[in-house]
């Protein structure tokens, strides 16, 4: 019980899941995985799974976000923890174990893709007001995706309704890069995977 289990992340493009006798089972058309425990963290591409064919797995009421955002390697003098500030809709992240800072993110609701660069700059703005030493914007890189938000914002961090060895991390919308490392933890322990 004490022993560390074996853990792989895998990037790929997964169509399907199902369970066998004994594992859960992720495959595409050129590869399949097999694990005892499956965890599924592919935000709003998870609809695309054929979980949704589960009608014990409903992802009713989750909405797809497009989105942008900013971001930047730089070190915040006098930071020494991660932090989150939030000025009306505009947030600044800064993640103190990659010194990167992040400020959007911005929701194009009626654009499949595309970048607000506008309300991105604005925001930039408003942030440089209270860290000078922000390099300036063209030094940053602008990104865009799709955030998948759940019902009533409340992300899945749970067994999957219907599988026995299926767990999903879904739906996390805003909070896509902070949230994922409480999260993960709080996912394991319901897993028996990581022990206090």
């Amino acid at each position: 019980k004490n022993a560390r289990p074996n853990r792989e992340v895998i990037k790929a493009h997964i169509d399907k899941i199902y369970e066998n006798e004994n594992n859960a089972v992720a495959a595409s058309a050129f590869q399949v995985f097999e694990a005892t425990q499956l965890v599924i963290a592919n935000g709003g591409h998870f609809n695309k799974l054929n979980l949704r064919d589960n009608k014990e797995f409903s992802h009713n009421g989750f909405v797809q976000r497009p989105g942008s955002f900013w971001r930047c390697p730089v070190t915040l003098p006098l930071k020494d923890k991660s932090f989150l500030l939030t000025k009306g809709k505009a947030n600044l992240v800064y993640r103190k174990s990659e010194e990167l800072v992040l400020i959007g993110g911005t929701t194009q609701d009626h654009e499949e893709f595309g970048i607000d660069f506008k309300t991105l700059i604005n925001w930039y703005e408003l942030f440089k007001l209270d860290f000078p030493d922000l390099p300036s914007f063209s030094s940053g890189y602008v990104d865009m995706g799709i955030r998948y938000r759940a019902p009533k914002r409340f992300p899945l961090m749970d067994k999957v309704k219907g599988y026995s060895n299926v767990f999903g991390l879904i739906g996390l919308h805003k909070n896509g890069f902070s949230y994922p490392f409480w999260g993960s933890k709080f996912l394991l322990n319901k897993m028996d995977l990581l022990k206090n």
